[in-house]
């Protein structure tokens, strides 16, 4: 153990920087030597090649499981954690027994394997996500957006919103002579003010909880009780109050900017609104490269006729 005689080696039982002397390695390979013989210990095996590979990928394997079969962060950092721990402990029990197997190589391909499904998993919730917001981001209100966020397991089939049937109240509007009033203006000025127009509306819907379905033109549909279906009476009720509440609240707006654009030489904004409530169908319409959110049916039909029918109706410049 002489330092000149340098007959010291790097062991896996260093200790402070401390190397083993070449009289303790021998040693050590006396004892082990001398206890298999006296004392039945097992000295230490290794599996074959094939099975080696079996254990690598069994715990790539459960990696991947561990990942797939949970939801929240919180439980996929706890499963990775479980599975690092069993598969530590799996290898020191199986060495006491005498087996060496690959430990480091077992822990690096199951987080790996872990790790490539969440990825995969954000991958996709951001795919759906996209989906979702850019069906519905534009047409109602942030707390909405989120809502359908959270419950998007029961909107999205591949890469569509299901259709189904639900119970909602529509919301037509239509505004008066909008092609006269047109005619005065130049291109750019109509758009500025067709973009004023359906600004106000579409803030009066979104203040209601309700969707802006789609625009057409200088007209207006809405739809209340989309897209998370209401379920009761009272929430039918509910929509109906918000479908009203929106079109009083229009009529207010409306009458304040009719005022503004007459003074500025534009003829009297007079616009019609039309309420119906029924069930529709509500889900993906169009192509696989061009989709929109819109409900169909009976009531949506009903609902443009009553604004229509607006039209025999001197109601002044807001008529419902």
């Amino acid at each position: 153990m002489a330092p000149s005689v340098k007959d010291n080696f790097p062991t896996p039982y260093e200790t402070e920087g401390q190397t083993m002397y070449g009289v303790e390695v021998h040693a050590n390979i006396v004892s082990q030597l001398v206890a298999a013989a006296i004392d039945r210990r097992p000295l230490v095996q290794v599996w074959p090649e094939f099975w080696e590979g079996v254990w690598l990928g069994a715990w790539a394997l459960v990696g991947g499981i561990t990942a797939l079969t949970t939801s929240k962060v919180q439980q996929k950092l706890l499963g990775l954690f479980l599975m690092v721990t069993l598969a530590g402990g799996s290898a020191v029990v199986l060495f006491w027994a005498g087996w060496w197997v690959p430990t480091s190589a077992a822990i690096l391909g199951a987080v790996l394997t872990h790790g490539f499904v969440v990825a995969c998993e954000l991958s996709q919730e951001q795919a759906d996500r996209s989906v979702l917001m850019r069906l519905f981001a534009q047409h109602v209100s942030r707390e909405l957006a989120e809502n359908i966020w959270q419950n998007r397991e029961s909107f999205l089939s591949e890469g569509r919103i299901v259709g189904r049937e639900m119970f909602v109240t529509v919301l037509f509007t239509d505004m008066r002579n909008f092609s006269t009033a047109a005619e005065m203006q130049q291109p750019h000025e109509t758009l500025d003010w067709l973009n004023t127009y359906l600004g106000a509306i579409a803030e009066e819907v979104i203040a209601q909880g309700g969707m802006v379905d789609k625009y057409i033109g200088d007209a207006v549909m809405a739809v209340f009780g989309v897209p998370i279906p209401s379920t009761t009476e009272a929430e039918w009720r509910r929509d109906a109050r918000r479908a009203v509440t929106a079109a009083i609240e229009m009529a207010h707006k409306l009458d304040r900017l009719s005022r503004t654009w007459i003074a500025q030489g534009l003829p009297e904004t007079v616009t019609g609104i039309g309420i119906n409530s029924g069930r529709v169908i509500a889900g993906s319409l169009g192509s696989a490269e061009r989709l929109e959110y819109s409900s169909i049916g009976d009531a949506v039909n009903v609902a443009a006729r009553l604004e229509s029918l607006n039209k025999e109706v001197d109601g002044g410049p807001c008529t419902s």
